[in-house]
């Protein structure tokens, strides 16, 4: 009667032990593992970046003839140009936590500047955004630097329609014609304000030449 017992507990024993082991890999799965977590987190931040428009809504006004844009632009426009001597480096453009890599294209038109004679590089910088941005009501896609000699533009890119960015600046104050171009009154620069249509929205720039 004894020996007829030791395979059923033998048995017990066995499934026992193999119950614990699904148990326990059923737990592991379910338990991610730190990195895990953290991988996890991350993509929640950008679901939940995507999800909440930045919102980067801030008025222009004009200063001296020139455009002046809030704080944090001016710092994204600063850094699109950001140079180290003579070289011009771009640095990354930061909004909070969102951290975009500026894209710099340098160009020579073999145009003599005939103030100076020379012949000056032409440097565009530009950020695009990965995820909705707003600024004023209207859907801001990309910022972009420009500068060439003693020429210089900033300038935000929009989805939205010329005379919706019109409209905008209106509400700010400043009131585009339906040309599209506002000179500024500053002795000795050339000094204006545009807003183009381009690549299927709408470009609104602040350029000075001095």
């Amino acid at each position: 009667m004894v020996q007829s017992e030791r395979p059923a507990r033998t048995w017990f024993i066995a499934g026992a032990a193999l119950a614990a082991i699904i148990v326990g890999y059923a737990l592991n799965l379910a338990s991610p593992t730190a990195a895990e977590a953290q991988v996890r987190t991350r993509v929640a931040g950008r679901a939940t970046a995507r999800s909440h428009p930045l919102d980067l809504s801030s008025p222009i006004h004009v200063e001296s003839g020139s455009c002046v844009f809030a704080p944090n632009l001016m710092r994204a426009f600063d850094n699109l140009l950001h140079q180290e001597g003579a070289e011009v480096v771009p640095r990354a453009v930061r909004f909070g936590t969102l951290r975009l890599v500026p894209s710099l294209t340098t160009t020579w038109d073999g145009n003599i500047d005939g103030a100076s004679g020379q012949n000056f590089p032409h440097y565009d910088s530009v950020v695009r955004f990965e995820i909705p941005a707003l600024w004023n009501g209207l859907r801001l896609r990309a910022l972009r630097a420009e500068v060439e000699g003693e020429w210089a533009a900033s300038t935000m890119e929009f989805d939205n329609s010329p005379a919706q960015v019109r409209a905008a600046m209106r509400r700010m104050g400043i009131r585009i014609p339906a040309s599209g171009m506002l000179d500024l009154p500053v002795p000795e620069c050339a000094s204006s304000i545009r807003v183009e249509a381009e690549g299927g929205g709408t470009a609104l720039s602040c350029s000075e030449a001095c």
